[in-house]
């Protein structure tokens, strides 16, 4: 993820947008990520 996260910044990233479950929020959050709304999933299907 660290590789990953410093190539996109290398590229010319400003921000980064994540949705992740909340195991993987444990995670992501010892690798510098702020949690800032919670993650609703919908599915439309008519």
């Amino acid at each position: 993820m660290r590789t990953l996260i410093d190539d996109a910044v290398a590229q010319g990233a400003t921000l980064g947008v994540l949705g992740a479950t909340d195991d993987g929020r444990a995670l992501y959050q010892t690798l510098g990520w702020k949690r800032h709304a919670p993650l609703a999933a919908c599915v439309y299907r008519p």
